[in-house]
């Protein structure tokens, strides 16, 4: 079946604006607070076609666990979904009780169905390097703390998983092997990615003298990851993690993208608070249409804006760092 009937596998939710974080390499909690409403998540909830599609499903943000209405919005999309696989929390884990309550309720909501839950905490560096990055004092002990919370909780549940999401820039290039080896020591994985620019959602173009890779870090980073492919080190977790990494250096030494990209491909979507919906969450370019004028099924078969965009995004696609889902294949 063509992916445009089919509707979207990959839907990343940008719930709020809000953030309690400072991130050198993002620039949302300088927007005005919006949270996305009941009315856009129930428009994708009540849309059949596009709801029995999704098969993974992001809840992110600003910081997700700020949204007034959580948990509502939770119950809500977990509620039809009968062919999801796995949804997801990106959270900067700066709040012990709120991350935590947030993922014992997704727990709730996905009950006994075998629905995989992963929890993504952003933990860029170990110790004051972490604080600097996101912008706060204390940060590094809080997310050390939300992490100990999070183990004890999923413990009894079989499907659900922790990480350790790391953004490198230019603060924390030469120091990606001692996380590793503070991830060993708590007993999660980490995945990588590398910041880059965009001047859409997150909107890092701007602040880019902040964060990004200069020549020394740059070199650093590539010496790295020659040897941690050559000792299969990163090589842990699901899917095209080994993959990905080997291409982030290919791109870092200025060749083409070759891994597959799900948002490329017609697979998936981000949908931003106030309901507009993008192919990729990297550029402005991107955006499909909006939910408050149309629905999803409609924005989603809307074949002319798809091939626009897509012709629009082919040579920033060739250069993307971007790790989005790169373990999810064609049907």
């Amino acid at each position: 079946m063509d992916e445009r009937q089919r509707g979207p596998r990959v839907v990343v939710l940008l719930l709020t604006s809000r953030c309690d974080a400072r991130c050198v390499m993002c620039r949302v909690w300088t927007r005005p607070a919006q949270d996305i409403d009941l009315d856009v998540a129930s428009r994708i909830a009540s849309s059949c076609s596009m709801a029995s599609s999704i098969r993974y499903l992001t809840l992110s943000g600003g910081e997700p666990t700020l949204h007034p209405q959580l948990h509502s919005i939770t119950e809500l999309l977990l509620a039809p979904s009968t062919g999801l696989q796995e949804i997801v929390l990106s959270t900067n884990a700066l709040d012990v009780e709120r991350t935590v309550g947030a993922a014992a309720h997704v727990l709730r909501c996905i009950g006994g169905r075998r629905i995989r839950f992963v929890a993504y905490v952003s933990l860029d560096a170990v110790g004051a390097t972490h604080d600097e990055i996101r912008g706060r004092t204390g940060a590094f002990d809080c997310v050390e703390r939300t992490i100990s919370e999070l183990k004890r909780l999923f413990a009894v549940w079989p499907l659900a998983e922790l990480r350790i999401n790391c953004v490198i820039t230019k603060l924390n290039a030469d120091g990606i092997g001692e996380l590793l080896h503070y991830s060993d020591h708590v007993g999660v994985p980490v995945n990588i990615s590398v910041a880059s620019r965009t001047d859409s959602w997150i909107g890092s173009a701007a602040c880019k003298a902040e964060w990004e890779l200069g020549t020394r870090e740059a070199t650093a980073l590539r010496h790295f990851l020659r040897r941690a492919v050559a000792v299969s080190r990163l090589m842990r977790g699901r899917g095209a993690e080994p993959d990905y990494v080997s291409e982030l250096l290919r791109v870092l030494e200025g060749q083409v993208r070759t891994l597959p990209c799900p948002f490329r491909e017609h697979m998936g979507c981000f949908i931003e608070p106030w309901g507009d919906v993008y192919v990729c969450g990297m550029s402005r370019e991107a955006r499909l249409g909006s939910l408050s004028c149309m629905s999803l099924e409609n924005i989603w078969k809307d074949a002319c804006t798809w091939d626009r965009v897509l012709a629009g995004l082919s040579e920033h696609c060739r250069s993307c760092l971007s790790n989005c889902y790169v373990q999810v294949g064609s049907p």
